[in-house]
Parts: C-alpha cells; sequence; structure tokens
C-alpha cells in the first residue's frame, strides 16, 4: 500500500488528489458546457423556423453527441490498452493499436449500413 501512495505523490506533487483531479476535469467541463449551450442556442433558432427544422437539428444534436461518445469509447479503451502494453514491456504490440482504433469507426459505420440495408 505504501508504494502505491508514493506513487500517487509522485504524479500529484504536494497538492490533494482531488484538487489535481478537479483541475484537469475542468477544462472538459468547460467544453462540454459549451457544446451544449451551442445546441440549446441552436435550438431555438431552428425552432422559429418550423418544426421540420426543430427536428433536423435535434436529431442532428442526439447523433453528434452519439458520435463523440463512441469515439471517447474507442480512444479511452485504447488508451488503456496501449499503456497496459507499454507497462508489460511489450512496446512493439502497442503500435498496432492507433491504426486499429482508427479504423474500427469505419468498420463500424459499414456495420450500421449494412443491417439498415
Amino acid at each position: 500500500m505504501k508504494r502505491i501512495l508514493s506513487h500517487t505523490a509522485e504524479i500529484t506533487g504536494e497538492a490533494p488528489l482531488v484538487r489535481v483531479a478537479v483541475t484537469l476535469a475542468l477544462p472538459a467541463m468547460g467544453m462540454m458546457y459549451l457544446i451544449a449551450s451551442f445546441n440549446f442556442i441552436d435550438t431555438e433558432f431552428a425552432g422559429q423556423l418550423g418544426a421540420a427544422a426543430l427536428a433536423g437539428i435535434s436529431t442532428g444534436a442526439f447523433v453528434y453527441w452519439a458520435m463523440i461518445g463512441l469515439g471517447n469509447l474507442v480512444s479511452i479503451g485504447t488508451g488503456a490498452v496501449v499503456a497496459r502494453r507499454i507497462g508489460e514491456g511489450k512496446r512493439e504490440e502497442p503500435s498496432a493499436w492507433p491504426t486499429r482504433a482508427c479504423l474500427r469507426p469505419y468498420w463500424f459505420r459499414s456495420c450500421l449500413r449494412w443491417c439498415s440495408g
């Protein structure tokens, strides 16, 4: 247990872990807030154009957030696998993972197109 705590101190320095986590999370939280605000403003303007425009904007916002979520899923998973392989000392194997991560969305899109007919 002592080893884990000393390693955490190396990463965070003298600052408490909660403070470091909040400092790292604030830019991401700000970005998400700004994107959500943009979608709300877009919806307000599209609502003035009619029901079809509002439906299009609402659907587009949903698809956008779904794609962001899938992109995060792939990037976080890839980062975890690459970090684990490097930690295991297998430095040659992780070099293929970024390519696989870039190709996965195309594979996923192809599957969706095939399923939708």
